[in-house]
């Protein structure tokens, strides 16, 4: 009938579903780009941080002379600390301490690759909150720095000093940002509104297809019988496409694992 053939036009629906699917995508593609380039931000200020590290702590004179066991020392715990935040925000990333951080549990892990020692698991095992972990780790590492300073072990201490403090802010602000976009997610009723959206849409469309087949219509001006191996594909790719995207935003939901569209950790 005219009104079947009117309510059961896909073009009623096609334009406001293309227009939340696309919305829906940039932001999703826009959040998980920022996640990337804090995320790569703060890798690239930890290896910095190592490497004025090995470069600037050491008393003057001591890499001719060679470095004597304490400096030695200061210079692994800083590369350490950098290691462990880096891998701590992976974690979080990951939801690995939703568990409580049990010491069988993730922190098993960096006791065996010694990035942690026994009295740190102890101390950021209390720390429940999510974010902490990582924070707790950058203050140990700006104490040590401090100490370092206080020491003379640090060439131009004065100013590296205040530098070397701006590198772990910025590393830390990069972190809070990645574990802040994480927790940012589409809103729930935009996902129900699209995905009821995509599930009307495509059973319109079905319908359509179906009338304009059985009711002796034609398509473009062919005739019907030549159309229903073409119509079978072109209802297949609408399903494959519109109920695609969709999951394809749990892909970019979080980025930190061992999927391929996940971030190298």
């Amino acid at each position: 009938s005219q009104m079947l053939r009117l309510v059961a036009t896909p073009s009623n629906l096609q334009n406001l579903v293309t227009f939340l699917l696309g919305m829906a995508m940039t932001l999703v593609i826009n959040r998980w780009w920022t996640m990337r380039e804090k995320f790569n931000a703060m890798l690239s200020g930890s290896e910095g941080m190592s490497l004025m590290a090995s470069s600037l702590v050491g008393t003057p004179g001591s890499e001719k002379a060679g470095l004597s066991a304490p400096e030695a020392h200061l210079r692994q715990e800083i590369v350490r600390y950098c290691n462990l935040g880096q891998r701590l925000l992976t974690l979080e990333a990951q939801r690995s301490f939703e568990d409580g951080g049990a010491p069988d549990g993730p922190f098993k892990e960096l006791l065996v690759s010694k990035l942690i020692t026994t009295e740190e698991v102890k101390v950021l095992h209390g720390q429940e909150m999510a974010g902490n972990r990582h924070t707790t780790v950058f203050y140990w590492l700006t104490a040590l720095l401090r100490q370092c300073t206080q020491q003379g072990r640090v060439a131009f201490s004065d100013l590296m000093l205040t530098r070397l403090s701006s590198n772990i802010g910025k590393m830390h602000r990069n972190a809070d940002d990645v574990l802040t976009l994480l927790s940012s997610q589409l809103p729930y009723a935009y996902i129900q509104l699209l995905s009821w959206c995509v599930v009307v849409f495509l059973f319109m469309n079905t319908c359509y297809t179906a009338n304009k087949l059985f009711s002796g219509m034609s398509f473009y001006g062919a005739e019907r019988t030549n159309l229903y191996f073409w119509s079978f594909f072109e209802v297949s790719l609408r399903v494959s496409v519109f109920m695609g995207i969709p999951v394809m935003f749990g892909f970019f939901d979080n980025p930190f694992g061992h999927d391929a569209a996940n971030f190298p950790t």
